[in-house]
């Protein structure tokens, strides 16, 4: 249940807030401002450090004429040429033009208007002015009805008219601000929305996982375990392909430089018969939900189209577990990454179902268990199968249908017990750096045993092409050959592993060398993830795939180990 007293004294924060910025600071202010305390407000983080200098601010504050030139300048742009002020209007951050009464000026309007409120006495101050939308904030937040949908209200308001730009903002305001006073003041806005807002998600995501405890309580059946026999399976399959496109690993011809005569791959089947169950695929299941090559917008003259890229059909993927946990990977950099959500990925991800497929053995070079990524409990269905039954066309197969939305596939079949199984230990365990403090990076990058590597790898890349977890990609135009001025933007794989990925404008290759991009995909696997995104989670699963498939028969879970020997060693050089 959520607090009505939380709501209010987050309405007040969100009207104090609005108050420093709707005008310059008055004599009245400094009284008012110097008895607030609002470090006392707060447990932690950036919006304590933020209001603890608010706090100590008033304790020798510049002078008040100061103070009112700045705000003139800064924040309303006086005397100063275009562009060179930090102006409190969304529709000037947010607009193709950054010109003032634009489609965010048109929502706040309307906004405003449906709630039937007036924002402020002030006539001058526009409906899409950070003081304004700050006010908005503090109605909505201390309306009392249903407070959760309220908070959801509060949630959208902040995504779509205060965090998507109010954190230029606050950097306009530190570049062009010549007082102390309001970066401070900008500083405690922004750090207050962005605290507000990650408490709101949490705050909604208990509440969901509540109802979903409750809804468990009361008795509603959330899985059910099932035998099938060899048939049965194969009429589930073509049941689900009516409404799924599904995709299993299959035996894929390949025709290329290779001389192959097929190799596991993503493919549409239809029956048991052609899903591969004793190997691992050479390619994660990635690509189907994150292509290769996605059109993300058409161009035509002087107007562009955006593509919509959802699927026609929903997807069902049979996956293993370290593939499964490798897509919550790509959900974290794709979805939570920062405060904007990847409508491309999203598009096509809302549309994902996963089915596991146990694995009694460990696969050549997989090591998911020292990296965390042996369990999960995300998929909608858990699959095991006989593995030394394959011949048998009586052999049972076994499900869990943890998704209700599939049980009424499964009408009519034999229940039973069945829960799936994972694997707890590596054949060869691998052992994550400890790398705790940011002073230990600096050594870290300049280890010798990188240097290594120029002698071995060939940056061909093919290591984050089969990586279920890297995300890299580059964006190109490409023009119709009839008319150079149409044509549709891309977006495209692209590999760290690549020199050509660290090119900025001038033609600088910031990481030449096989050292340098080894370092840097490395890094990223076992440490600068899990210091981005917190708890257990690293961004390499442990599948294995870059051993097996690398052509110089590079060994990433030695490069690892390799790394936290030198890792202890420099630990015990600065003991």
């Amino acid at each position: 249940m959520i607090d009505i007293s939380y709501m209010k004294s987050r309405s007040a924060m969100y009207h104090f807030l609005s108050g420093l910025i709707m005008c310059e600071l008055k004599d009245e202010d400094y009284a008012k401002y110097k008895n607030v305390n609002l470090a006392s407000l707060f447990e932690g983080g950036a919006i304590k450090e933020s209001a603890a200098a608010f706090d100590e601010y008033f304790k020798s504050p510049e002078d008040i004429e100061d103070l009112a030139v700045d705000y003139a300048k800064t924040l309303l742009g006086a005397g100063i040429a275009e562009a060179k002020a930090a102006f409190c209007i969304e529709s000037i951050y947010t607009s193709a033009k950054h010109i003032i009464m634009q489609e965010a000026w048109v929502k706040m309007h309307e906004l405003i208007t449906n709630e039937g409120i007036r924002i402020t006495n002030k006539t001058d101050i526009m409906e899409d002015h950070l003081s304004s939308e700050l006010e908005y904030m503090a109605h909505i937040c201390n309306k009392e009805e249903q407070p959760g949908e309220m908070l959801k209200a509060q949630r959208d308001f902040i995504e779509t008219h205060l965090i998507n730009w109010v954190l230029l903002w606050r950097d306009d305001v530190i570049k062009y601000s010549e007082t102390k006073y309001y970066p401070i003041c900008a500083n405690l806005i922004a750090d207050f929305i962005v605290s507000d807002y990650e408490e709101i998600k949490q705050i909604l995501m208990q509440e969901k996982s509540d109802e979903n405890t409750d809804e468990k309580a009361k008795g509603v059946p959330c899985s059910e375990s099932y035998t099938l026999s060899r048939g049965e399976f194969d009429r589930l399959l073509e049941k689900l392909s009516e409404d799924y496109d599904v995709y299993a690993p299959a035996l894929s011809h390949v025709e290329g430089w290779q001389d192959k005569d097929s190799e596991v791959r993503y493919k549409l089947v239809k029956s048991r018969d052609e899903i591969i169950n004793d190997k691992i695929s050479e390619f994660s299941p990635k690509e189907l939900i994150y292509p290769i090559s996605q059109v993300m917008f058409r161009f035509e003259e002087n107007k562009c189209k955006p593509t919509d890229d959802t699927p026609t059909k929903d997807i069902l993927i049979f996956a293993r577990v370290f593939d499964i946990n490798g897509t919550k990977r790509l959900d974290k950099i794709f979805l939570e990454n920062g405060y904007f959500v990847d409508s491309y990925y999203k598009a096509r991800r809302d549309h994902v179902k996963f089915v596991l497929m146990e694995s009694k053995i460990a696969y050549d070079g997989c090591f998911c268990a020292s990296m965390g990524a042996n369990k999960c409990d995300e998929s909608d269905i858990s699959m095991a199968v006989d593995l030394d039954s394959d011949d048998n066309k009586d052999a049972s197969i076994n499900i869990k249908v943890t998704d209700k939305s599939l049980l009424s596939y499964l009408e009519g079949c034999k229940k039973s017990d069945y829960e799936p199984k994972f694997l707890e230990n590596d054949p060869i365990s691998v052992r994550i750096p400890r790398i705790s403090q940011v002073k230990q990076i600096q050594k870290v990058h300049d280890l010798p045993f990188w240097s290594t590597y120029n002698d071995k790898c060939i940056q061909c890349g093919k290591c984050n092409t089969v990586c279920p977890t890297c995300s890299c990609y580059e964006t190109a135009d490409f023009l119709d050959q009839q008319n150079a001025r149409t044509g549709e933007r891309r977006r495209v794989w692209c590999s760290c592993m690549l020199p050509e990925y660290s090119k900025t404008a001038g033609g600088f290759v910031a990481r030449p060398n096989p050292e340098q991009t080894m370092r840097f995909k490395t890094l990223h696997k076992i440490y600068d993830y899990n210091k981005r995104f917190g708890g257990d989670m690293h961004m390499c699963v442990g599948c294995g795939r870059c051993i097996t498939q690398c052509p110089e028969d590079i060994s990433f879970f030695d490069t690892i180990n390799t790394l936290s020997d030198e890792v202890e060693a420099l630990i015990k050089e600065g003991e």
